[in-house]
């Protein structure tokens, strides 16, 4: 049984051949973005073996308008920002070239 199989029959209740394990780490300075963070992530993986790969969003800027925030009501107000936000974009691009390179 490789990890994807394992980790997704966990996830459904079906029999596993060991329980699927992950850990996770904050990347170094210099890490935490573009092609530094995604080989950071690859390498990670690979030394440790896990099953499942928690990607970190170190250093990246937060998705909502935080400084919009006064009073608890404000919150409920929050939406995030969507689109051709940097945020968003790049945290997919790694996501993807991750997902790729990992399996």
């Amino acid at each position: 049984m490789n990890a994807r199989q394992r980790t997704l029959s966990a996830m459904r209740g079906e029999p596993v051949d060991r329980p699927p394990y992950s850990f996770w780490q904050h990347m170094r300075p210099g890490e935490n973005w573009g092609q530094p963070c995604v080989d950071a992530h690859i390498r990670f993986a690979q030394e440790t073996g896990v099953d499942f790969l928690k990607v970190m969003n170190d250093g990246m800027p937060a998705p909502f308008d935080l400084e919009s925030i006064h009073t608890a009501e404000d919150w409920l107000k929050l939406r995030p920002r969507f689109g051709q936000n940097p945020y968003v974009s790049e945290m997919l691009s790694r996501a993807g070239k991750i997902v790729e390179a990992v399996g």
